[in-house]
C-alpha cells in the first residue's frame, strides 16, 4: 500500500496517502453500486456511513441524512453509542403506522440493549404487560393515541414517549396531562430520541416514578411541567416554549453536566439548523428568570456545556 501511495502521488499529485487509499478501498467495498449513491452527500458523509456495519442501518442513515439535510457533524452525532444501563434487555413497544419511522426507531436505538415489539395500528396491541417503554404515535389509522394513553394510564404506569407530527403547544399539553412522560415532534433528531428513551428507562430502572419528573419543587422554585405552572417564591414566571424544554431537561438531569450538543438536540429537536448562539441566549434568559440575587443554578462548564445545580 505504501508503494502504491508513493507511485500514485508521483503520477497524479497529492491526495493518495495510505489512509486515503484505505478509505477509497473501503468505499468501493461498502458501496459497490455507484448508482445507489446520493449526490446530496459529501465525501465526509460517506466516510462516516462506511463505519456502519449493518446494511439496513447504513441505508436508513443515508436516506435520513439526505431527507433531513444533516451536516457531517449532525450525522456523526446520530451514531454515538450509549453504555448499557443493565445486562438485561429492555422491551420497547413501538406503535407507529409509518413503516419507515417504525423501523428507523429500531435501527436508531439498536439491538444491543433493547428488544422490540412493533405495531402499526392500535388494534394490533393486545397487551402492554411486557413493555418497559412505549413509543406511541398519536395519529394512527384505527384510532387516536391520546385515547389509548388515557386507557393505558388506568392500569399501567409504564413510561410513554409520544411521537407526533402535531407541533402545537395544545397537543403537547394534552399528551402530558393524559400521562405521557415525554413528547417529541416529527421530524425529530435521532439523537434526541435516543436521549429521551435512555432518560425514561434510567429513571424507571432507578425506581423513580416518571411522572415525578414533571414537577420540580426546591428552594422556592416550583416547576409544574404538566400544567405549565412556573413560580419562584410564589411569583409566577413566564417562560417560552424553548425555555420550558430547556428547563425540563435541566431538572431531569440535575447535577449532571450536559454538553451543548445534547442540549441543542433535545431542545431544537425538529429544526434543521440552529444558530450556535441560540443556546447561549436561551440559557441567559432562563437564568434571568429563575435565579435571584446571589444565587447560581445554571452553571457554565467551559468547553463542554452546562450543569443545573443549586448554589447560593
Amino acid at each position: 500500500m505504501k508503494e502504491l501511495s508513493k507511485q500514485m502521488t508521483q503520477d497524479f499529485g497529492k491526495g493518495f496517502t495510505v489512509a486515503n487509499l484505505k478509505n477509497m478501498r473501503q468505499f468501493y467495498l461498502t458501496f459497490p453500486n455507484g448508482y445507489a449513491l446520493r449526490s446530496e452527500l459529501s465525501w465526509p458523509h460517506y466516510r462516516l456511513l462506511m463505519r456502519v456495519e449493518n446494511d439496513k442501518a447504513r441505508e436508513f442513515y443515508m436516506q435520513e441524512a439526505v431527507k433531513s439535510q444533516w451536516s457531517t457533524r449532525q450525522l456523526e452525532r446520530q451514531n454515538l453509542g450509549e453504555p448499557p444501563m443493565t445486562n438485561e434487555k429492555k422491551c420497547i413497544y413501538i406503535i407507529e403506522d409509518d413503516a419507515t419511522i417504525n423501523h428507523g426507531i429500531e435501527l436508531t436505538l439498536g439491538n444491543e440493549k433493547y428488544e422490540y415489539r412493533q405495531f402499526y395500528s392500535l388494534g394490533e396491541v393486545e397487551d402492554t404487560e411486557q413493555a418497559d417503554l412505549i413509543i406511541l404515535d398519536i395519529n394512527l389509522p384505527d384510532g387516536n393515541g391520546f385515547d389509548f394513553l388515557k386507557q393505558l394510564r388506568k392500569t399501567s404506569d409504564v413510561p410513554v414517549l409520544v411521537v407526533t407530527a402535531n407541533d402545537t403547544e395544545l397537543d403537547e399539553v394534552t399528551g402530558l396531562t393524559l400521562g405521557a412522560d415525554d413528547y417529541v415532534t416529527k421530524p425529530f433528531s435521532l439523537m434526541a430520541l435516543r436521549l429521551r428513551v435512555n432518560n425514561l428507562l434510567s429513571r424507571a430502572l432507578a425506581g423513580k416514578p416518571c411522572d415525578v419528573q414533571n414537577r420540580y419543587e426546591k428552594h422556592g422554585l416550583l416547576f409544574d411541567f404538566d400544567n405549565l405552572i412556573f413560580k419562584k417564591n410564589d411569583m409566577e414566571i413566564e417562560l417560552s416554549k424553548t425555555e420550558i424544554r430547556l428547563l425540563k431537561y435541566f431538572t431531569e438531569n440535575e447535577g449532571i453536566t450536559l454538553s451543548r450538543e445534547k442540549l441543542i438536540d433535545y431542545v431544537w429537536q425538529n429544526q434543521q439548523y440552529v444558530d450556535e448562539n441560540a443556546l447561549s441566549v436561551s440559557v441567559k434568559r432562563l437564568r434571568d428568570k429563575i435565579e435571584g440575587s446571589g444565587e447560581k443554578i445554571i452553571h457554565t462548564v467551559y468547553g463542554i456545556g452546562y450543569v443545573f445545580k443549586w448554589e447560593e
